[in-house]
């Protein structure tokens, strides 16, 4: 039983890193929530790969564009 208690505590926890991280984008957290539902270990490690990458090649494009303008 206690194992449980431990699986259902990881699982909130990967919800709540995903909703804090997204908060900005609902429409990209209820994507990333279902694809944790489907899959729960296999779907937060994607998206701790994925999506962290995603946002430092969004950020380092927008430093770029930014001086390149100047």
């Amino acid at each position: 039983m206690f194992w449980l208690v431990i699986i259902l505590l990881v699982f909130i926890f990967q919800a709540a890193t995903i909703l804090l991280l997204e908060f900005r984008n609902p429409a990209k957290a209820v994507a990333w929530l279902f694809i944790l539902f489907c899959v729960p270990l296999i779907g937060f490690v994607v998206y701790y790969f994925v999506a962290q990458d995603y946002n430092k090649r969004k950020n380092s494009a927008r430093v770029d564009r930014a001086s390149s303008v100047k």
